[in-house]
């Protein structure tokens, strides 16, 4: 067989080969053409930890992970070009596999000696173990960036927790990922949970801050991160492991989430400087399966994530206030202060969209104008403080009228108010202003001065139409404004209604039609 010589040295004897080899800090071995070892140094003695009577004469395949490297011949190679210039998985007499780089190169003892394999490896297990951090650590860094990306792509809380808990599942490849928040009554309440199939739910559960395990209580009360590898060999009490056993837990990792407190000094900084933190609330992986040990990195990797996540639920609830300010503000603009019923400003709208929709639709729409009768004599009477409570006690009936979302009340000016009924005929309106007329008599409302009756009684003015397109909706409040007027005229306490939208002048020659009892009544 023909063996190319990549060197050539000349070695009397083994006993020689064995000096010259063993003043070398590589582990190297001296095999024969047919990959049997013939010799040995001490550094590979030491590092393939078999003794040099155990090694001379086996074949080098027991070395490797895979002998199957040597003793294939089909594909022409001789067995040391498969092994040389290669990261080699190898075997220690112990069974622990280290990654070695072989150099192999055929040398002679003499000229009319038979080649050996001299190889010379060297350890790259540590090397690889290095290379394998890097790639971990660039994939941490990598998943800590794509859930930071994805708990931080929403302002709703909700949805920043579910995700949040999705991932971190992940990550861990673990049975059961919750998110608990503190409340201002110090319990804890399960807002968000990631579960593996057939295990139970804490979703939703509370627990009171002064039962809460030892462990939950430290990570609330102290901030600290705690990982339990084992519950069963844990400190906790007998009742906290029996809290635990529905869930079922063999293995828990609790990480708090905590949130900053801006500075207290009155001045504005964007953004706000963080002086001090609070616990916001518990992130808590649960390993259900068996005890685990939970490695460093991954403790790290969720303490950084959890600053991610309160980062973006701050953002979340700075969301939620702005939004809140906002419905507020908006309530505000569209409200009457007084009575918290709408404006007329929002009225005024409100009737230009509703008469608009039912121009297109051909369906009525109704209104019923309405005045307390003699209010300036009950202030007089009772005092603006007593006139405030009534107009808020008429305001609260009328809300009570508007039962579906496009009927509307408002304060439309003074103690004026109207009543906006879309998709509502004539009759419709007259049983909402019977309503209306039996509440208020119903509160008896004192009012002694009153001409009309001892108590605060209520003139309406009710027009229905279904609106044309030639005419603006002013039409209907103007017709309303006169029935009211007609009301008051006859002797108030009373209604009087109108259907149509004709011209001011007909309504004046009697179209308008009152409640024939209301006239009557003593």
């Amino acid at each position: 067989m023909y063996i190319p010589l990549k060197s050539r040295v000349s070695l009397p004897s083994i006993n020689d080969e064995i000096v010259e080899i063993d003043a070398i800090q590589e582990p190297i071995l001296i095999c024969d053409c047919h990959g049997e070892i013939q010799a040995l140094n001490q550094e590979a003695i030491a590092f393939f930890e078999y003794s040099r009577e155990e090694a001379i004469g086996q074949s080098i395949d027991r070395l490797l992970e895979n002998p199957q490297l040597v003793r294939t011949k089909d594909d022409g190679c001789p067995w040391y070009d498969r092994l040389s210039a290669r990261d080699i998985p190898c075997q220690t007499n112990s069974g622990k596999i280290v990654l070695v780089w072989f150099s192999c190169s055929a040398i002679v003892r003499s000229t009319d000696a038979l080649p050996v394999i001299l190889c010379i490896g060297r350890d790259m297990t540590e090397r690889q173990q290095v290379e394998l951090q890097l790639r971990q650590q660039g994939e941490r860094e990598r998943l800590l960036r794509r859930i930071t990306w994805h708990v931080r792509q929403s302002l709703n809380l909700q949805e920043i927790l579910t995700n949040t808990v999705a991932d971190v599942r992940e990550f861990l490849n673990c049975d059961r990922v919750s998110i608990a928040r503190l409340d201002s009554k110090k319990r804890l309440r399960v807002s968000a949970e990631s579960l593996a199939t057939g295990y139970g739910s804490p979703l939703g559960d509370r627990i009171d801050f002064e039962s809460l395990t030892d462990v939950l209580s430290t990570c609330c009360q102290e901030g600290k991160i705690v990982a339990m590898e084992d519950i069963a060999l844990s400190e906790l009490s007998l009742e906290d492991l029996a809290r635990l056993s529905p869930l079922p837990v063999k293995a828990q990792l609790v990480i708090p989430i905590s949130i900053g407190s801006p500075t207290p000094d009155g001045k504005v900084h964007p953004p706000p400087r963080l002086e001090r933190t609070r616990v916001w609330g518990l992130l808590i992986a649960h390993h259900c399966q068996n005890p685990r040990t939970w490695q460093e990195w991954e403790i790290d990797l969720l303490e950084q994530l959890t600053v991610q996540v309160a980062i973006a639920i701050q953002q979340a609830e700075l969301h939620e206030q702005l939004q809140a300010a906002n419905r507020e503000l908006k309530q505000l603009a569209i409200s009457d202060g007084l009575t918290q019923i709408a404006n007329r400003r929002h009225f005024n709208q409100s009737l230009q969209k509703e008469w608009k929709r039912l121009t297109r639709e051909q369906l009525p729409l109704s209104i019923i104008l309405c005045d307390i009768d003699y209010f300036k004599l009950y202030n007089d009477t009772y005092g603006h403080l007593a006139g405030d409570t009534c107009l808020q006690q008429v305001a609260r009936v009328l809300r009570r009228a508007t039962q579906r979302p496009a009927d509307l009340a408002a304060r439309y000016g003074g103690e004026e108010f109207v009543v906006m009924l879309p998709n509502t005929d004539l009759a419709g309106a007259i049983r909402v202003t019977e309503s209306v007329r039996s509440q208020i008599r119903r509160l008896a409302i004192a009012h002694v001065n009153s001409p009309v009756k001892p108590r605060v009684t209520l003139s309406f003015g009710v027009v229905s139409a279904i609106p044309p397109g030639d005419v603006s909706p002013e039409s209907l409040i103007r017709a309303a404004d006169l029935a009211l007027y007609r009301a008051k005229a006859l002797g108030r306490d009373r209604y009087c209604a109108n259907e149509g939208t004709a011209p001011d002048p007909g309504l004046e020659r009697g179209q308008i039609s009152c409640d024939r009892a209301s006239i009557s009544e003593s």
